[in-house]
């Protein structure tokens, strides 16, 4: 990429790197994960809906799989430029995932219901890949399993269903001077109860900028959220 700045994009902690050109983004992963091939898949079927990134190439070689995109303008609502106007970003945040959220669903190939995350949930467990040290502080009484056998207890009906994007936090929200520009990191995006989508980026609000945040955000999404869903989900998604 002629054009390429180096410049990192956080988005949530995954092994994801990503080079920002001022008009594409090149992202990169070892050769033998599988992210950028669901990015890519969710991308070219959400065709730069809702802010979404354009693919315009993706390949791989012995060491690196790469996925080339348009660039969207703005940068994470978690960058330091948008602190100054906290009440702003989590607005603009609200904005974009709403977006997202209105999009039809009829056609969407892409499940995040809970026949798919309580099997992965499960196999996480079954695999040994959760501890009682990765579960956030609150739920750190409970083992792994536990937690799942009362999640397991009592699911919600599934009642609401819209395109969730399934990881969304401040890191993977685009923002341009104020206003919501876009969304990354969808390798997890389908079709599931919006309470998914609104427990997660609940809980990054709640550790990231605090208990403020959130009139803020559910105002600008425009819903009142249920809370008993949204506490169900935070459980979940301890899991996932």
């Amino acid at each position: 990429m002629g054009d390429a700045v180096a410049a990192p994009v956080d988005v949530g902690g995954s092994t994801t790197g990503v080079v920002v050109g001022r008009r594409r983004y090149r992202w990169t992963t070892p050769a033998h994960h599988a992210e950028l091939d669901l990015e890519r898949d969710r991308l070219d079927w959400l065709v730069g809906r809702a802010g979404t990134p354009v693919v315009i190439e993706a390949g791989r070689d012995d060491r690196h799989h790469w996925l080339v995109t348009e660039r969207v303008s703005g940068s994470p609502a978690s960058s330091g430029e948008h602190a100054f106007d906290a009440i702003g970003t989590v607005a603009a945040t609200a904005t974009a995932i709403r977006a997202l959220h209105d999009l039809v669903i009829d056609g969407c190939p892409f499940s995040l219901r809970l026949d798919v995350t309580l099997d992965r949930a499960r196999g996480r467990i079954d695999d040994g890949a959760l501890g009682p040290n990765d579960l956030d502080p609150a739920f750190r009484r409970f083992s792994p399993r536990r937690l799942f056998e009362l999640v397991n207890e009592s699911p919600p009906d599934e009642i609401d269903l819209v395109v969730c994007h399934g990881m969304p936090s401040l890191d993977t929200i685009l923002i341009d001077r104020g206003n919501a520009a876009g969304l990354i990191g969808l390798e997890a995006c389908g079709v599931a109860d919006r309470h998914l989508d609104l427990a997660l980026i609940a809980r990054d609000l709640l550790a990231r900028i605090g208990p403020d945040a959130l009139p803020v955000f559910f105002d600008a999404y425009g819903a009142d959220p249920d809370a008993m869903r949204i506490d169900w989900y935070l459980q979940l998604a301890q899991l996932l």
